[in-house]
């Protein structure tokens, strides 16, 4: 079938394929829950994109460490609304003379990524409970408890920076 005939039958669309399959997995064939997509960490705006289309499910993500993957980007993209959902393969990323190493920085990394994003959470929580003011005593106290989670987030940033030098 030629490119002109799949147009006039109106076959054609402007949606990737990457992004119809990723809508097709989510929609039709992850009715038990069982399903994965396999999505390249160097391109996070399309990660981004398929996360906005499968919601929850699992991503398996190649292209961290060797190829070159910004980390911090491609976690922000990947994960799920609780934050996980992103299975990072590293495989080229740590065959290296010190695969241990290697693979200690790459969790480190995405470890503080993850923390990061924590604080940014527990801060606009913080915010949006403070901005009414005249809170309750049942909202005080839970400012308060988020406001001793947030610290504790943020000494454990800390300490990972002072390891990291």
């Amino acid at each position: 079938m030629s490119y002109r005939t799949v147009f006039r039958c109106g076959i054609y669309t402007r949606i990737p394929m990457w992004e119809r399959v990723a809508r097709r997995v989510a929609g039709e064939w992850n009715t038990r829950g069982n399903c994965m997509l396999v999505a390249g960490a160097t391109y996070p705006a399309e990660l981004k994109r398929i996360r906005e289309v499968i919601g929850d499910m699992p991503i398996l993500s190649p292209a961290w460490g060797a190829q070159g993957a910004d980390t911090k980007e491609a976690v922000r993209a990947g994960v799920n609304r609780y934050g996980s959902g992103l299975l990072i393969s590293v495989s080229r990323g740590i065959y290296t003379d010190d695969p241990a190493s290697s693979a200690r920085l790459l969790r480190d990394t995405y470890d503080f990524d993850r923390l990061c994003k924590q604080h940014e959470q527990l801060e606009q929580e913080i915010e949006t409970l403070t901005a009414g003011r005249g809170n309750s005593s049942k909202e005080e106290l839970k400012i308060q408890t988020l406001k001793k989670e947030k610290l504790a987030v943020k000494e454990r940033i800390l300490l990972m920076l002072d390891a990291n030098g």
